[in-house]
C-alpha cells in the first residue's frame, strides 16, 4: 500500500511597511504584491502591517504582539526593503533581530520597488 504524502503546513507571512515610504499610487499595489509574493513562494499571507507616522510605533508593536507565542519557524516577516525597518528612534538592525527572534526566521525582502521611495 503506498504511503500517504506528507502535507506540511505552509509558513505564514506577515508584511510590514512604513506608509511614509510609499507614494499614493503604491498604496493600492502593495497588498497585491505581498499576496503574489506569498503565493509564488508557497507562504500563506496572514496580514500586512502598515506603520502610519501619526500612530508610530503602533503597527510594529501589534506585529510583535501577533508573533509572540507563535511556534518558532512557522511565520516569517517580509518588508519591501530594509528601509522599512528604519523607524525614528529604532535601530533597524535591532528591529530585524527582534523579528528574527520572534519568528525563528530572518526578515525577508519582498522586493517591492515600483517607486523611487522604496529604496
Amino acid at each position: 500500500m503506498p504511503e500517504e504524502p506528507l502535507h506540511l503546513p505552509r509558513l505564514r507571512i506577515y508584511g510590514y511597511l512604513l506608509e511614509s515610504l510609499l507614494k499614493t499610487a503604491d498604496a493600492f499595489d502593495v497588498p497585491m504584491h505581498f499576496a503574489e509574493f506569498a503565493e509564488q513562494r508557497g507562504y500563506d499571507l496572514s496580514c500586512i502591517y502598515l506603520e502610519r507616522p501619526a500612530t508610530m510605533p503602533a503597527a510594529i508593536n501589534a506585529l510583535l504582539d501577533e508573533l509572540d507565542g507563535l511556534p518558532s519557524g512557522t511565520a516569517v516577516v517580509a518588508v519591501p526593503t530594509f528601509s522599512h525597518l528604519a523607524l525614528p528612534g529604532w535601530d533597524h538592525r535591532h528591529l530585524a533581530e527582534q523579528l528574527r527572534e520572534a519568528t525563528g526566521l530572518p526578515v525577508i525582502l519582498a522586493g517591492y520597488a515600483s517607486s523611487a521611495a522604496m529604496t
